[in-house]
C-alpha cells in the first residue's frame, strides 16, 4: 500500500505528515511518516480492507482528519491519496496610536 500526501492547492508532495494504518477490525499495522517525495509504503500486507488516518499534518498545514478506507487486492498496490490545506495567516492591519503628553 502506498499513501501519498499533497498540498490541496498546488498538488505538490508534502513530507512530514504522520499517519496510522489499521485493519478494518482496529488492529494497528503501524505509524508512518511521509518522506521527501510525499509518500510512504507499507509492505507485506494481506489482501483486505484497511483504514488510513492522518494523525499529524506537516508544519503550516491544516490536517485532514477524515479516515480513508483502502482495499488492498491480491498482487496489486493500493494507493491512497490525501490532501492538506496550507494554513493561511491573515495579517491584521497595524494600528498606530499617537499619545500626547501635556
Amino acid at each position: 500500500m502506498q499513501v501519498r500526501k499533497v498540498d490541496a492547492n498546488t498538488n505538490e508532495p508534502l513530507s512530514g505528515a504522520k499517519f496510522r494504518v489499521e485493519k478494518m477490525n482496529g488492529e494497528r499495522i503501524g505509524d508512518f511518516i511521509t518522506n521527501s517525495a510525499g509518500f510512504f509504503v507499507v509492505s507485506d500486507l494481506e489482501a483486505g480492507w484497511y483504514v488510513v488516518y492522518e494523525t499529524r499534518a506537516p508544519a503550516g498545514y491544516i490536517m485532514d482528519s477524515t479516515p480513508q478506507n483502502v482495499e488492498l487486492k491480491p498482487n496489486r498496490t493500493a494507493v491512497a491519496s490525501q490532501t492538506d490545506t496550507l494554513l493561511r495567516v491573515v495579517p491584521f492591519p497595524l494600528l498606530m496610536l499617537s499619545i500626547c503628553v501635556a
